[in-house]
């Protein structure tokens, strides 16, 4: 796990198990995806990927909607409390929905 959130605000740190097969990636990766899809994220997500080019995990994690993504060597992701909660609460101007 990263030590140190890249926010510079309260962050929560989500880690997936370690996966000794794809398929059981595959299946961790949909449990931690239906918890941000409950939440309201749409355009952000893990997948897992037997075709990794810089790390030993099965990992991935979609950082936005034009399908960026990193590799996931830490198996987590850090997200701001800030921008979660944005999409929890009602938001009428739709002013942090963009941002994950």
């Amino acid at each position: 796990m990263s030590k140190q959130s890249p926010f510079n605000e309260p962050s929560i740190w989500i880690e997936l198990p370690k996966a000794k097969t794809f398929e059981e990636a595959e299946i961790n990766c949909e449990a931690v995806n239906q918890l941000l899809r409950d939440m309201g994220l749409k355009h952000a997500y893990f997948y897992a990927s037997n075709e990794q080019r810089y790390t030993n995990t099965f990992y991935n994690y979609v950082t936005g909607a034009d399908g960026s993504y990193v590799e996931l060597d830490d198996c987590g992701q850090w997200f701001s409390v800030r921008v979660l909660r944005a999409y929890l609460l009602p938001d009428p101007h739709g002013i942090l929905k963009e941002e994950v």
